[in-house]
Parts: structure tokens; C-alpha cells; sequence
């Protein structure tokens, strides 16, 4: 996964390229960068985004198989390990 530096260098080229060849570009981005040009923005939403992923993959970390269980039924117990592992972060 490339890091913020590469977000960064990416929305930097892209500004360039599109005040120089492009007539009304318009870029979303999650990380707020080619908006605000706030870099600390930036970082705090990979931040974020690295909590999360690091949440989702605790909770399926500590998922074990069980007999029987219907696709919706582990999409459900899932859920509530999220939801329990969300809730002892905030």
C-alpha cells in the first residue's frame, strides 16, 4: 500500500498536469490533499484509515469457523466483533 508521500507526489503531478493540460479537472480525494493542500489533513486520514483496517483485521483474526454457519450468520457475528472492537476504541 503506498503511503501518504505517494499521495502527496500523485495529487502534486495531477495538479500539474491539469493546470497545464486540462480544462475543468475535477478531482475527488479522501484525504482532503487536493483541496486544502494540508498535508497534516492528510496524515491524520491515513491515520484513520489505517485504524480501521487494522480494527477489521483483529476481527477477523479472531474469527474461527464454525459448523454450520450460513454466509448471512457470519456476516452477522462479524458485525458485532466490529461493532465490539469499535466500541472499545471511541
Amino acid at each position: 500500500m503506498a503511503g501518504p508521500e505517494a499521495h502527496i507526489a500523485l495529487i502534486k503531478l495531477l495538479k500539474y498536469i491539469s493546470k497545464k493540460y486540462l480544462k475543468d479537472f475535477i478531482l475527488s480525494d479522501e484525504g482532503n490533499c487536493w483541496e486544502t493542500d494540508d498535508e497534516q489533513i492528510l496524515y491524520a486520514q491515513f491515520e484513520k484509515y489505517n485504524m480501521l483496517l487494522d480494527l477489521v483485521g483483529d476481527a477477523l483474526g479472531s474469527m474461527s469457523h464454525e459448523l454450520g454457519e450460513t454466509p448471512l450468520s457470519l456476516i452477522e457475528r462479524f458485525e458485532k466483533i466490529l461493532n465490539e472492537k469499535l466500541k472499545g476504541k471511541g
